[in-house]
């Protein structure tokens, strides 16, 4: 889906349609790693005649593609950051409640 609405880019000419497609190919860059900086480049050319809300996700698209390319992070990375601390927080919960029972314990009555 991805690789067709890069290449529809072009015939988009409405400025929130285009600046969807562009927060899209900006969002997933990672999962078209060979289209992704083929459309920056495409859309950094035409960077100066484009509306104001396509400007914008164009060059949030570009920081996107440094942060993927220049330091290698990825969605999946960003996934997995959340794993591990939403796991961090988990056992500290636990670690709280096995320090003090009676928090437990009124923690129980409040639900």
């Amino acid at each position: 889906m991805l690789l067709n609405l890069s290449s529809l880019l072009p015939s988009i000419a409405v400025p929130s349609a285009r600046a969807s497609v562009v927060w899209l190919l900006g969002t997933y860059a990672d999962f078209i790693p060979q289209t992704a900086p083929d459309a920056l480049r495409v859309l950094v050319s035409g960077f100066v005649n484009e509306e104001e809300e396509v400007k914008l996700q164009i060059s949030t698209f570009a920081a996107k593609m440094c942060i993927i390319h220049c330091l290698g992070i990825t969605t999946s990375d960003q996934d997995q950051t959340k794993v591990d601390k939403d796991k961090s927080e988990n056992s500290k919960n636990e670690k709280e409640k096995e320090k003090n029972p009676k928090l437990l314990k009124i923690q129980v009555q409040m639900h």
